[in-house]
Order: C-alpha cells, then structure tokens, then sequence
C-alpha cells in the first residue's frame, strides 16, 4: 500500500509532470519549449541527485546546440555537478567544436581518437588527422605565384591551370583584343586611341594576372573543403552532430 503511494505521489508531483511533458515535447520535436521544460524540471528537482540532475543539464544543452546555440549550451553545461563524466566531457568538447574552438574542444575529447582526429580534420591538418582517423588523401593544390606567372607570359593560361579553362579563354580574348588595337593605334600614329586601348590592355593584363592569383587560392579552399566533406561522410563522422 505505502509502495503504491509513493509511486502515486511521484506520478503526479510537479517534477513529474514536468519531466514527462518536457519529454514529450522532446519527442514532437519542438525543442524550445522541450528546454523550457526540462529547466523547470530541473528546478523543482526534490532530491540531490547528480546523475538526473546532470542528465537533464546536457539534455538542454544537446537542444541548445541542435537550435544552433552552442553557447548557450556551454553556459548550461556550467551547471552540471560531474564535470569529470564522459558524458559532460563529450557534451562540453562538442559544443566547443561547434564553436570552432578545436584546439579546446580537444582538451575534452581526449579519450575518444575520432573526435581528436575531426578537430585536426577541421583545422585542415590532414596529416594529422590521418594519425587518428587513418589515412586521408590530401586534397590537389595549385600554386597561386605559379598561376599568377602563367598569366603573365600568356594572358588566360594561369586561370586554366586553376581549373577555369573559360575564364582563361576569355581572359585571353580580351587581352589579345585590347593588345591589338592598342597596337594598331600606335602603328597609325593615334596616340588618343593608342592611350585608351593601351590603359585598357594595361587593366585587363594585371587583372588577369591577379585573378589567376586569386583563382589559384580559391581551387584550393574549395579542394580542401571537398576532401573535409568526403572524410566526414566516409567516416560517419556527421552523427557525433548533434
């Protein structure tokens, strides 16, 4: 009989009913009132008890980091009474990741080499990463002083060297255009054309040169994120995301 009140007392206490409606919430999917709810949960918490209370502080900050607030999330964490438990330590390194604060996030993730290896994958150490995760394949590059150099002995060839065969064409076109008439103007002793084609052959030529430069640079952030993106997915690594 006493068992059966007690359990009758627990299911309709207010802490209860908070946990179960913050739970429900949770299942449906609405995470801001799912947070609300867990934290009045937690307030009327009626005993002690570091695991429950600790399991609901990183059920709000996993919510948290879900609605792209990870430092919300790092402040909730503060509240927990276990900062030595795997699974505030994992809570705390993730949401320092999401913040992009790798080198930090590491710091708590030491017991787990995946995740030590992602931090280096995102630092965009691939050999390092690769002591972690195994081996990775570097992504491709381009010199941009080579490219720009291209470009400079022949107008488009720097720009076709970093994977923008059209652009280099027309690069070439239009310098070519340019270069010719400034030197048609000279030959017919206009000096008004021979200045406004030449200016015009001058600005595109160190355009070209410097957007062969500034193409090379782009090939390779974007190689490097293709090989980022590749690695995650290989490895499974998106499901350590919250």
């Amino acid at each position: 009989m006493m068992a059966w009140l007690i359990g009758l007392w627990m299911a309709t206490s207010p802490f209860h009913q908070a946990l179960e409606f913050a739970r429900y919430l949770d299942r449906q999917d609405d995470p801001y009132r799912a947070i609300l709810e867990y934290q009045r949960a937690l307030f009327l918490l009626p005993s002690p008890d570091t695991l429950l209370h600790d399991s609901l502080v990183i059920r709000i900050a996993q919510l948290q980091e879900r609605l792209d607030r990870p430092e919300a999330a790092l402040r909730t964490l503060e509240d927990a009474w276990d900062t030595l438990a795997s699974s505030w330590r994992f809570e705390r390194g993730r949401a320092l990741f999401l913040l992009g604060a790798y080198a930090e996030a590491r710091r708590y993730w030491q017991e787990w080499d995946t995740l030590v290896g992602w931090t280096y994958l995102r630092q965009q150490d691939f050999l390092k990463a690769s002591e972690f995760l195994g081996p990775l394949p570097a992504p491709s590059s381009r010199s941009p002083w080579l490219a720009a150099s291209l470009s400079a002995v022949l107008p488009g060839l720097g720009k076709v060297y970093a994977g923008h065969p059209w652009d280099g064409l027309f690069a070439f076109l239009v310098n070519a255009f340019t270069g010719w008439r400034a030197y048609q103007s000279l030959q017919a002793h206009r000096p008004v054309a021979t200045a406004v084609y030449g200016g015009l052959f001058l600005f595109f030529y160190s355009g070209n040169v410097y957007g062969a430069y500034v193409a090379a640079r782009q090939y390779n952030r974007t190689q490097v994120r293709l090989r980022m993106a590749e690695a995650e997915v290989n490895l499974g690594l998106w499901r350590y995301l919250p």
